[in-house]
Order: structure tokens, then sequence, then C-alpha cells
């Protein structure tokens, strides 16, 4: 009797740990997901697929670096803005070929 109640203890402590944990490492799962999302979409949209596009998503903030076309740099943006959990948006990439 006594093995019985404690499993059942021990289940209910499990069961009432998860919200907690969710709230803990949900942030880095969704970061984790815009990213995988994003870079999905660069390698399916003709104007990135062959770019080099660096993505790192924090807390909703998404960053974006690298060396690309004008085309590739408009396209790369119009991926990452339009991503579902995207707060915010920062473009660290440079075009080829324009000085600054």
């Amino acid at each position: 009797m006594r093995w019985a109640r404690f499993i059942v203890t021990a289940t209910c402590l499990a069961f009432l740990s998860l919200p907690m944990a969710a709230c803990r490492t949900g942030r880095a799962i969704d970061d984790a997901m815009i990213t995988a999302q994003i870079k999905a979409e660069l390698v399916a949209d003709p104007r990135t697929v062959n770019s080099r596009i660096n993505v790192v998503t924090q807390d909703g903030v998404v960053m974006l670096s690298g060396t690309v076309s004008l085309a590739a740099r408009n396209g790369a943006l119009a991926i990452a803005v339009g991503t579902l959990g995207v707060r915010e948006v920062i473009s660290v990439l440079h075009v080829e070929g324009l000085e600054g």
C-alpha cells in the first residue's frame, strides 16, 4: 500500500511540474521552430535559394546576417517578417556590390 501511495504521489508531482518546465523551455522551442521555418523558406524561395544567410532567433527576435544580392536580402526580410511568432527582425545583411 505504501508503494501505491508513493507512485500516485510521484505521478501527481510529475504532472504538476510539467507546466513549469514548459514555461522555461517554451520560448527556446518557439525560437528553434521560428529559425527552422525561416531556413526552410529561404531554401525554397528562388530569390534566396543560393544565398548563405545566417538566421538566429532569440525571444522572437530574428537576426539575419550574411552577404547576399539585393533580391536575396529583400526575399529574406519578407520571409522573416512574415513568419508566425516573429516579434522583430534585425538585418545585418550586406548587399554585394554596395558600399557602406
